[in-house]
């Protein structure tokens, strides 16, 4: 019986691998097909699960470096996130990564893997010139049609860029600090009044935080804005801390040498139906002995409330914030990331439906995987070779196996790809 490689859609081989037996390699009869009404074809396929491991890291060719990367969007209405899908085609595969040397970000439309497994493929790229240079993007349905649009933050400016469902792009009317003169830092989209429209938060330079508020068609209203009482603001990012269906807030703290103790704030949504965006702020503060960057969010101990996973920078490590119900939070064990964190991404990378960590490990060029217990501690970290200048990554089930990759932006590559090993499908010709 002859195998080769194929691609394989995500939902498929998850669906079997929940289904698998203990032995390590399993036999399915599974319809493939692309998305959409064509007719599928019957393929014997075998699904091989191993432990998680990545293999060596595959450049991907774009013709400039890049220090963000977006492949996945926020669904309305809450925390949801599902793959980016920029134009409308097929299996969602799309990336959005930052080209500062062109002042702008770039489009990479149907991004895959060659069957040899050592190529990324993908059909176009499309540069969009901003006249600023990204710091972040974020992506989602701004303007309640079916398509996903664009958040960039430019600093000065956060840009506001509206799809027409082809993956052709119109910019809105830019959303500005006030005072003009201050600099935007960390910026999240989320739904933070209740009314399914992603609204946009962000915290400048001096620690104030902005808001803009949604009126469906992404035409934004200033709303309120709060002073967070932290000194150097580098993360923020909404998720639900005490289950009253209300997205809150966590913002991570850079410090300085002045202030020692730099704390990660918890904001939690106070609005009431029909009024202002309000938040505690400056919220409940957890202490840590060091610069807190980059921050994941999830249900990490599986009980079913959402958990906060700072990365700090000395000492080189997560330090989980287990949420105990009603928003309170409770210091995890501590795990060495190997390396210091420029950038964090969470996702199951081993299909165990335990959450895991990734980090971007900046001039140490590589990236650490923590794999996560189910109970909000983590296996000893392992390291794996990306590029020099890993500044951002992302997940992604590039290679269509069933298991998510890791896509890490660099100053020297440009894109960089991981594939994931725990599955390995082949289909019979």
């Amino acid at each position: 019986m002859r195998f080769s490689s194929l691609n394989v859609r995500r939902s498929c081989a998850v669906a079997l691998l929940f289904n698998l037996t203990l032995a390590s390699v399993s036999v399915h009869a599974q319809r493939i097909g692309d998305a959409g009404p064509a007719v599928p074809v019957e393929k014997l396929c075998l699904y091989n699960r191993a432990p998680l491991s990545f293999d060596p890291a595959i450049n991907i060719a774009t013709g400039t470096r890049h220090t963000q990367v977006t492949a996945w969007q926020r669904q309305k209405g809450g925390d949801a996130e599902v793959m980016l899908n920029l134009d409308g085609k097929g299996t969602p595969l799309d990336l959005v990564v930052a080209s500062p040397s062109q002042f702008g970000i770039s489009l990479i439309f149907n991004v895959g893997v060659g069957r040899d497994g050592t190529e990324v493929t993908y059909e176009r790229i499309v540069s969009i010139g901003l006249n600023g240079t990204p710091t972040a993007i974020l992506a989602g349905n701004l303007d309640r049609d079916t398509d996903t649009d664009l958040i960039v933050n430019l600093e000065t400016k956060i840009a506001v860029l509206l799809n027409d469902g082809l993956g052709n792009f119109t910019r809105a009317p830019d959303l500005t600090p006030s005072p003009t003169n201050l600099r935007f830092v960390p910026v999240a989209i989320a739904d933070l009044d209740g009314d399914t429209d992603l609204d946009v938060v962000a915290v400048d330079n001096i620690a104030k935080m902005h808001s803009f508020v949604n009126s469906s068609s992404a035409s934004f209203a200033r709303g309120p804005t709060w002073e967070t009482g932290i000194w150097a603001p580098k993360a923020l990012r909404a998720f639900y801390a005490d289950g009253d269906g209300l997205l809150d807030l966590v913002l991570t703290n850079g410090g300085s040498g002045l202030f020692p103790i730099s704390p990660v704030s918890v904001f939690r949504n106070l609005t009431t139906p029909g009024g202002p965006l309000n938040f505690n702020v400056p919220g409940d503060q957890y202490h840590y002995a060091d610069n807190s960057f980059g921050v994941a969010t999830g249900d990490f101990n599986q009980d079913g409330k959402a958990d906060v996973m700072p990365l700090l920078d000395l000492p080189q490590s997560v330090l989980p914030l287990l949420n105990s119900g009603n928003g309170g939070m409770t210091y995890g064990t501590p795990t060495s990331l190997g390396a210091r964190g420029t950038a964090i991404a969470r996702a199951d990378l081993d299909i165990d439906r335990k959450l895991d960590l990734l980090t971007a490990n900046g001039d140490a060029g590589n990236i650490s995987v923590l794999r996560g217990d189910g109970t909000g501690g983590f296996a000893p970290v392992r390291i794996y070779p990306a590029a020099n200048g890993a500044k951002a990554l992302a997940t992604a089930d590039l290679d269509r196996d069933g298991d998510l990759d890791a896509v890490v932006a660099n100053t020297t590559t440009g894109l960089s790809l991981l594939k994931n090993k725990s599955i390995t499908v082949y289909c019979r010709k």
